[in-house]
């Protein structure tokens, strides 16, 4: 027995290299159909293609032959914060049922991993990233990746990075009759990886440390509270490496270790604070407060060895119209303010909203200095309104704080950074 379904006149969906949805994505240049890459870059002023399908219907039978052509629609390519000049919209001369896109790259925009969402008579597509370098074949992204790592990693080489990461993430919510509340929670985690060039170049994983303004937006399908990272949605696993039985916390309120996750040394983290549940109490005491920490690996590891890194974490930025926001109009544009940070912190506003498993979520990137963004209607209309379960809605708004990072060397890694993030959230509900 089958239930009806609407059929959409315009569902655009990008490919992407690793297949999944998201992360870096299938872009072609136009004068030699050279595949973007983190080592095949665009440069501003160039054409490149957008590979797709959705676009929407064509006059004719696609089932005899492709029907290459413009389809005449409303079309909006956006690469980071910038709109870009559309060529062509329409059916590829290739195969059927696929459309391509041309464009021009736009000046302003630069990173290995530069958002491109595209919208359709209004209708937004999936998100997927491109790079862009103006000077080089080979982007670079600071603190992440070099031009000279990529360049030696596509000769036959591996890209081994560690990933450390103290995030505070404090949470607004409100339950029927108790209230609204904050829950706190202070969480540690490191990663240390090695890539394949294969699996560098489709990985979407690294998305969530570059510093590219604009606004990525994801699908997902989940039964949690809150929606899947983007490392979580990646299909891309790159090897493990181990970096020594346990990782080291050192701070102002006292000493911690973060513990290898299902006994794989590689992946380590651990709860160093907070998790209760306020007015009912529990959890542990905040750990993340303004001091110096120094994070090391004790001995070393097999493949990782002794390193250690220090560094002193400052006041955090305030969120300030935090209380003005709880019904949030997914057809009006939504602006968000902070005051606070230093010229190189980097600012993400989140949100998402799901209704029953599945939603949609976005993220975007300013620099803190700017002191306000707002998240466009283009993006907003990729979320469903939200349901709620148990009186309270299944939508979220955040303001993430992100450090910059601070690098630091060890044998057995070509790149390694600690970075402190902080992350303001709160239950909201997303209606139309």
């Amino acid at each position: 027995m089958f239930s009806p379904s609407a059929l959409c006149a315009h569902a655009l969906g990008i490919f992407p290299l690793n297949q999944a949805g998201n992360g870096p994505g299938v872009f072609t240049r136009a004068e030699d159909y050279l595949v973007n890459t983190l080592t095949s870059s665009a440069r501003p002023g160039e054409a490149w293609d957008i590979w797709a399908t959705g676009l929407g219907p064509v006059q004719g039978d696609e089932a005899a032959q492709p029907l290459p052509g413009p389809l005449g629609y409303n079309v909006e390519v956006w690469v980071g914060e910038q709109r870009a000049q559309v060529i062509y919209a329409g059916r590829s001369g290739c195969c059927a049922g696929i459309d391509q896109i041309r464009f021009i790259v736009p000046e302003g925009v630069s990173g290995c991993y530069v958002p491109v969402r595209v919208l359709v008579e209004g209708v937004p597509s999936n998100s997927v990233t491109i790079s862009i370098d103006r000077e080089s074949s080979a982007c670079s992204e600071p603190g992440l990746l070099t031009r000279q790592q990529l360049q030696e990693v596509q000769q036959g080489g591996r890209l081994r990075v560690g990933a450390i990461t103290l995030a505070r993430s404090e949470t607004a919510v409100t339950v029927p009759g108790f209230g609204q509340f904050v829950l706190k929670t202070d969480i540690g985690s490191a990663t240390f990886l090695q890539y394949t060039y294969d699996q560098l170049i489709r990985s979407g994983s690294l998305v969530q440390y570059a510093e590219s303004g604009g606004c990525y937006v994801y699908t997902f399908r989940t039964t949690r509270n809150e929606p899947p990272s983007l490392g979580e949605l990646d299909p891309i696993r790159p090897t493990l490496l181990d970096a020594g039985p346990v990782i080291n916390v050192r701070g102002p309120v006292g000493n911690k270790q973060l513990q290898p996750q299902g006994g794989q040394r590689g992946i380590y983290s651990a709860e160093l604070g907070g998790g209760g549940t306020p007015p009912f109490g529990g959890g542990l005491p905040d750990y993340l407060e303004p001091g110096e920490y120094r994070v090391d690996n004790g001995g070393g590891g097999a493949d990782v060895g002794p390193f250690q890194v220090t560094a002193t974490l400052g006041p955090w930025i305030q969120w300030t119209n935090q209380d003005q926001l709880s019904q949030i109009p997914l057809t009006q544009p939504l602006h968000v303010t902070w005051t606070g940070g230093t010229a190189q912190d980097w600012v993400m506003i989140t949100g998402s909203s799901s209704n029953g498993d599945a939603g949609a979520a976005f993220i975007c990137g300013v620099p803190a200095s700017r002191g306000s963004y707002t998240v466009p209607t283009s993006v907003l209309a990729a979320l469903p309104p939200s349901g709620s379960i148990g009186g309270s809605p299944q939508g979220s708004l955040g303001v993430i704080t992100v450090r910059p990072p601070i690098s630091f060397t060890a044998a057995g890694l070509d790149q390694a950074w600690l970075t402190f993030s902080r992350a303001q959230m709160k239950s909201v509900s997303y209606t139309r």
